[in-house]
């Protein structure tokens, strides 16, 4: 038999499996879209399988033949789309290719017509005995013994005359005290499901006794010595003679109190689930994100109302295969992501879908869905429409430039006047100064113009210092290395702070606007570090790796606040950022090896 692929569907309930899985007697199974998903022991043994090997199977497999599943179909399916318990006494195919002969007691599990659950007792045994009987009364004794099911014999007016083994466990009377008793004796009564007394006219055996037709699979409750035991009673006539007479009435019998408890406890698991899933569905329809759970064939095990948008008109969710469900294209796209997270690895990525006539993109999450025993049997997809924030970010990046274009026009013509101002006036001080202290001979004088020429001095070095800042002329004539070097010795110089600078030989070249983009991101990294990071040394390296040019600043500062590398609050590292992602390059934000922050930006080679 061909083992079908494992369905991702929770088990029943812990507490059904733990009570009923050792049953011995009765077989108990789930099933759904006609293969089973839970069986217990008994179940699979009954066929000849273990519980790993039969849960899996389809349920088409036990059949005889094509003529027996659809007769039993249609039988069951009459009884169990009213919502009621399907029996009948069927013959399966156990695994070794023999027929056997069961009792089976067959109900829907909620409103999926899919979902079953069912019992099952192998009477293979219990039919060979009666023919063992009709055959051979010197083997009757023998039967009685090996029988697990109960059986009793009685005489035409009702009165027991022989009791097997089982039957003395099953009803909680010992032989002799079964024998002569009928089924009016005041020791015990039997009732109906729903607690009312069972007429004994009613009686399964009364019914032989007084028609000689057998009956089949008649439920009763009955009460004995202050317990009550569901049983499930098959009366079949003993007829001899020419012309035939009724000499007798065989009654066999199985406890299915079991499985009575076992399919109530199915059903509250069942109700438990449906409730389960009724509150998730009304958080996942809450929230404005796709949810989508895909089994292993890439069909739809569930998806909430933000995914069902998604989708072809007309076609239900549930059930159906994602590319028949998805435009087609749009479903190929994610098939590695939906490879990788069956592997066991969680994928994002961005999908460009046609909703309304326009294009919307979405980021959409593929992870593992797995099962109890952490296998994964599934994928889980989250998806968000990022447009909107797409579209802002696309806006804040031009916003971003745009500033970035006015603050470095502002800088250079702020420069541009103070070379041309206020430097040339200090020039003219210093010549005047100088001019005057060489005509004088006063000493007096001559100190005073000494200290006015050093003030002066400063004034230009210290314009010519702001004047580099704001627009680095050098850049149009020394590598981003040198640049970096000379505002690290300022910087250095000015702060206190030790600066080591690292540039390898052989770096790329790069155009005139990225190098005033790194050297921007410097002067920014070292003004926090200055600023925030009350660190004793900081540290700036370039670097070339694969295919990027990063620059990084890192210190032994304070470091960055928890949660840092995952946001970036300060105004000036989102322009960085921003800056940065516009000609496909990026920011990083972590700790340094001594402790510190460390803050790193990269390009794309040229």
């Amino acid at each position: 038999m061909a083992v079908a692929p494992s369905e991702p569907l929770p088990a029943p309930d812990p507490a059904l499996q733990s009570a009923y899985a050792k049953s011995r007697i009765v077989g108990l199974m789930r099933s759904h879209h006609g293969r089973i998903v839970w069986a217990n022991e008994a179940f699979a043994t009954m066929f000849g399988f273990d519980v790993q090997t039969v849960v899996g199977l389809q349920i088409d497999h036990f059949y005889p033949d094509a003529a027996a599943r659809d007769r039993i179909r249609a039988e069951s399916a009459a009884v169990t789309a009213t919502g009621a318990i399907w029996k009948g006494e069927i013959q399966l195919l156990r695994r070794d290719g023999t027929i056997g002969s069961f009792t089976v007691a067959w109900a829907r599990l909620g409103e999926d017509e899919t979902d079953f659950g069912g019992s099952f007792v192998d009477v293979s045994k219990h039919l060979r005995s009666i023919g063992e009987v009709i055959r051979s009364e010197s083997r009757l004794r023998g039967v009685f013994e090996a029988m697990n099911e109960g059986l009793v014999m009685q005489e035409p007016d009702g009165r027991i005359v022989d009791a097997n083994p089982a039957a003395e466990r099953i009803l909680g009377l010992s032989r002799d005290q079964l024998l002569g008793r009928t089924a009016i004796d005041p020791g015990w009564r039997a009732i109906r499901e729903d607690g009312t007394l069972f007429p004994l006219a009613e009686y399964s055996s009364a019914i032989t006794q007084r028609t000689g037709q057998p009956v089949r699979h008649q439920l009763m409750g009955v009460v004995s010595t202050g317990s009550r035991r569901w049983i499930d009673f098959n009366t079949q006539p003993i007829w001899v003679g020419s012309p035939l007479v009724l000499v007798g009435v065989v009654t066999t019998f199985t406890d299915v109190t079991e499985e009575r408890s076992a399919l109530q406890a199915l059903r509250t698991a069942r109700d438990d689930l449906q409730s389960t899933l009724s509150q998730l569905s009304a958080i996942t329809n809450g929230v404005p994100i796709s949810i989508v759970l895909y089994d292993s064939d890439h069909r739809i095990r569930f998806a909430n109302d933000h995914y069902r948008a998604l989708g072809r008109p007309g076609v239900v969710a549930e059930g159906t295969r994602g590319e028949d469900f998805l435009r087609a294209d749009v479903f190929r796209d994610s098939a590695d992501a939906r490879r990788r997270a069956l592997a066991g690895e969680s994928v994002r990525m961005m999908i460009l879908m046609n909703i309304d006539g326009g294009t919307r993109r979405r980021e959409v999450t593929f992870m593992p869905y797995r099962d109890a025993a952490g296998d994964a049997v599934g994928v889980l997809a989250l998806g968000y429409d990022v447009t909107e924030l797409e579209q802002s970010r696309t806006r804040l990046r031009e916003v971003v430039e745009r500033l970035a274009a006015v603050r470095e026009s502002e800088r250079r013509e702020i420069a541009m006047s103070l070379h041309e101002g206020a430097a040339q006036d200090l020039y003219a001080a210093r010549l005047g100064v100088e001019r005057l202290r060489r005509a004088t001979r006063d000493e007096d004088a001559v100190a005073a113009l000494n200290d006015i020429h050093g003030i002066i001095e400063q004034a230009v070095r210290g314009i010519g210092t702001l004047t580099q800042d704001l627009f680095p002329t050098a850049l149009h004539h020394l590598e981003l290395g040198d640049v970096i070097r000379q505002h690290a010795a300022q910087f250095q110089e000015r702060s206190g702070i030790p600066v080591e600078v690292d540039v390898p030989p052989g770096l790329p070249a790069l155009d005139p606007e990225r190098k005033l983009l790194f050297f921007r991101a410097a002067q920014e990294a070292l003004t926090n570090v200055w600023r925030h990071a009350r660190a004793t040394r900081a540290a700036v390296t370039l670097a070339w790796r694969e295919g990027r040019y990063w620059l990084v600043v890192e210190d032994d500062g304070v470091g960055l606040a928890s949660g840092s590398e995952a946001r970036i609050g300060s105004l000036g590292l989102l322009a960085m950022r921003e800056r940065f992602t516009a000609v496909g390059g990026g920011l990083q934000l972590g700790r340094s090896a001594a402790g510190g922050a460390r803050i790193g930006v990269w390009v794309p080679a040229p």
